[in-house]
């Protein structure tokens, strides 16, 4: 029973945020086939689990196995995963939000350029630069807002 929500947290970490991080390093003809395949594996992952579940429970009541073996299971892939994230790049928008333009142009270019289509890596660039931009003006004043109502008159 404690172990119960791990997995559903889990999910919800990296549920959310991984199409996003997949369509900005896909390249734009197959961002909509590998966020796609993403999210079927999620599926296919629940179901593979799901069968893994009814049938350990059909061993013994008094055998281990029943919880080892599902617990065991999940151990290679997530061991895969936590492996192979040290090859992933960092993500072009966060580093353009963090004021590291050179770093995300440099892995827009890592990522998408094929000798022949700079001016199109250069308009994602200042796209998402405008984009981010769009975003800290509009949070800016969001913020400014609710400071100078709710905030400023305590001091």
């Amino acid at each position: 029973m404690v172990s119960s929500p791990f997995p559903r947290l889990h999910t919800l970490a990296y549920r959310f945020p991984s199409p996003v991080y997949q369509s900005e390093c896909a390249s734009p003809k197959n961002r909509g086939l590998i966020v796609g395949l993403a999210q079927q594996m999620i599926g296919v992952g629940f179901i593979v689990s799901t069968w893994i579940g009814y049938g350990s429970h059909h061993m013994g009541d008094h055998s281990s196995f029943q919880w080892r073996f599902p617990l065991a299971f999940q151990v290679l892939p997530s061991a895969l995963l936590c492996v192979g994230m040290m090859w992933l790049p960092e993500t072009p928008r966060h580093l353009i939000a963090s004021d590291r333009l050179e770093d995300g142009m440099k892995i827009l270019r890592k990522l998408h350029f094929d000798g022949h289509n700079d001016d199109w890596v250069k308009a994602e660039f200042q796209e998402i630069k405008m984009t981010i931009d769009a975003e800290k003006a509009a949070t800016a004043t969001g913020r400014a807002k609710f400071y100078n109502r709710y905030v400023s008159w305590l001091f």
